[in-house]
């Protein structure tokens, strides 16, 4: 197998105790068929521990969670009892991989980490240099299904189509505004491209954005219907409030979205939603390398999935107003540490719950306030 990953990838290790929102509470556990077997099997009390709490249902068996929808295998000091005693071999799938993804493409996996743990974000956002990828060759290791031989172009066009992207928002000589637009812009044509099929266009599409971009964006918010696009403010409310509408994970999670909104003042000002202030952190990486990197990871997590649901345009949606909930979060809270928390936070609520998810991608095809004239006010308000 071939997998490719960032080059921070290998330097996550867990911080156990040390994790300020411990992974170990406030999740449904699942476990995988080869660990229900395992523990099923496990004798002495440890074993009688396990069949205590496994909980089967209907399709799979998870873990019973006691008070505080804590595991009940996760001691006073937050560290694991089955680490403890058995050591990590012993973790059903769920726990052994988090916070890791994978995403298969034949004889290729991709894997990156995700924002919902505080030291993985902390890896994610804290890199001043620009996120690189690396490759490696995993001999024996499970590959997917191989991709049918009609279906490698297409595959072969997205890729490139994702340096592209990475191009554009590694343009450091834009605005994250002008980056977000044209990420929005290369998005929307692509999808046109993918709905019919057509590697050649997007191929095409992907050289002419990554030699010509920029040439664009004078023309972005002189749409035909740029003049009845929602203003700049109330796109930001109609954000907060769907965000905040969505079932939280914390009940205090819409509550601190609702209450940005006595902030837009600030940030929906002649510098525009897509420059931000250099107050919006006061240690830590610059602002401009911290939101670049949050824009690599969503890209580089999302952007393929469009070539099994076809739907690539609402994937760059997702990025930009992830960037965009994250600057709002972040000027409330100015440092790097803070920074890592919302992450984090919005990661939970949105990236981990696949409602939210499938939501953000129904609103973003019909909803006004996710309309390109609508985003691309919002982002290149004050140029």
């Amino acid at each position: 197998m071939h997998i490719r990953k960032p080059a921070y990838y290998d330097a996550f290790h867990c911080t156990a105790s040390a994790c300020r929102d411990t992974c170990c509470a406030g999740w449904e556990i699942d476990i995988d068929p080869a660990s229900r077997d395992l523990y099923r099997r496990m004798p002495g009390p440890l074993g009688e521990k396990l069949r205590t709490y496994m909980e089967p249902g209907e399709e799979s068996c998870s873990f019973r969670l006691i008070e505080g929808e804590r595991c009940p295998f996760l001691t006073e000091k937050n560290l694991c009892e089955l680490i403890l005693e058995k050591g990590d071999g012993i973790l059903c799938e769920i726990c052994r991989e988090h916070p890791r993804f994978h995403e298969w493409f034949g004889s290729l996996r991709e894997s990156g980490l995700g924002l919902c743990c505080e030291e993985a974000a902390r890896l994610v956002l804290g890199a001043e240099q620009p996120t690189v990828f690396v490759e490696e060759n995993l001999p024996g290791a499970e590959e997917a299904e191989d991709i049918p031989k009609e279906e490698r172009p297409l595959l072969s066009a997205l890729f490139i189509s994702r340096e592209t992207a990475f191009t554009l928002l590694r343009e450091r000589s834009l605005s994250l505004g002008e980056r977000c637009s044209l990420l929005l812009a290369f998005g929307a044509e692509l999808q046109e491209a993918l709905e019919e099929g057509n590697s050649s266009s997007i191929l095409c599409l992907s050289e002419f954005y990554a030699r010509e971009g920029a040439s664009l964006l004078p023309g972005l918010q002189k749409t035909p219907d740029a003049g009845n696009a929602p203003s700049p403010r109330e796109t930001t409310q109609k954000l907060l409030s769907f965000f905040a509408g969505l079932e939280p994970m914390d009940p205090n999670w819409p509550h601190r979205l609702l209450s940005l909104r006595g902030t837009l003042p600030k940030y929906c000002s002649e510098s525009g939603m897509g420059s931000p202030p250099a107050a919006d952190h006061t240690e830590g990486p610059c602002a401009g390398s911290l939101y670049e990197n949050l824009l690599i990871y969503f890209v580089y997590r999302y952007w393929m999935k469009s070539f099994y649901d076809g739907e690539l345009l609402p994937k760059a949606k997702l990025a930009v107003t992830g960037f965009l909930l994250f600057r709002l979060l972040n000027g409330a809270e100015p440092s790097f540490e803070g920074a890592v928390q919302n992450a984090k936070a919005f990661s939970k609520e949105v990236e981990y719950s696949d409602e939210n998810l499938d939501a953000f991608y129904t609103a973003a095809w019909q909803e006004d306030f996710l309309s390109l004239p609508a985003l691309f006010t919002l982002l290149l308000s004050g140029k």
